[in-house]
Order: C-alpha cells, then structure tokens, then sequence
C-alpha cells in the first residue's frame, strides 16, 4: 500500500463562484419577522413580495452567451442546409424510381 490509507470519502468545498470582472452583489435588504400564522403573520406574508427590492441584473462581464448564441445560429443553419439537400436528393431519387416504374409498367405487355 502506498501513500496515505483512505478512511473516509473526500469531500470537497462548494464556493460560490464571483468572477473578478463582475459586478459586486447586491446588498440584501433585512426581512420583517412574521408575527403569528393569523390574521396579520397572513396579511405580512401576503405583502413581503411586493415590499422586496428588484434583483439586480448580474452578469459576467463577457459577451460569452452571445459567441454561444451566434455559434448555435451558425450550427443550426449549417445542419438545415444538409437536411434540405438530402430532403431534395430523396425527392428526387424517389422522382426517377416513379418516372423508371412508369415505363415499366407501359412497356409491360410489348415485346
């Protein structure tokens, strides 16, 4: 055996990823207690929503989303180009094989 023995699982620490280019986080306000589940902890409940800052939009600080963006458009038309000329090829395929048929079949009885 070599090295340290293994005992337990390793664990590693979950940290919240902030990029250094990214804005700071927003600072959150302090909630209100809720009184009681009667009548007025409700009518509190029923307002915390509303009484709640809008959420800041966070964003990286890279147009990274729009590069992926344009490279699917990319991809995605690259592939719609190819199933339209396979789709047309099949067309047609399946055009002459109709065409050879019907000469088959009006040469048929002739001999």
């Amino acid at each position: 055996m070599y090295g340290y023995p293994v005992t337990q699982a390793m664990e590693i620490p979950v940290d919240d990823y902030r990029s250094r280019f990214g804005p700071e986080p927003a600072a959150l306000k302090e909630l209100p207690d809720i009184v009681d589940a009667g009548i007025s902890g409700v009518q509190l409940s029923n307002t915390l929503p509303k009484a709640m800052p809008k959420t800041a939009n966070i964003d990286s600080g890279t147009d990274a989303r729009a590069i992926a963006a344009a490279e699917f458009n990319r991809d995605l038309a690259y592939v719609t180009d190819i199933s339209k000329a396979q789709a047309a090829r099949s067309r047609a395929i399946a055009r002459l094989k109709g065409q050879r048929s019907d000469i088959i079949a009006k040469n048929l009885g002739k001999r």
